[in-house]
């Protein structure tokens, strides 16, 4: 299993805020997103990874020094999901 980003999405930076813009309508309508960099590099590059674990050790390692913890990553992705701006895929 893997995330990916739900393609009704576009992700954009403006200055070192990450914006989440719908291009259709989805199930929380065309709501925008705004991310941190954290947020952003995990959306920008989740497509990438090929499995959950992978993705969660090399996002911990990367932002160890920033205060990111298992459980605010794992709260994190969990809203995610939520929202369907990630989507689970085998």
């Amino acid at each position: 299993m893997r995330y990916i980003k739900n393609d009704a999405y576009v992700l954009r930076k403006i200055d070192t805020t990450y914006i989440l813009v719908p291009f259709k309508r989805t199930k929380n309508n065309l709501k925008l997103f705004n991310f941190n960099e954290i947020g952003g590099d995990i959306i920008e590059n989740c497509n990438n990874f090929k499995s959950i674990e992978d993705m969660k050790k090399t996002i911990l390692q990367k932002y160890e020094l920033s205060g990111l913890t298992d459980e605010i990553y794992d709260n994190f992705i969990k809203q995610l999901l939520e929202y369907e701006l990630l989507l689970e895929v085998e």
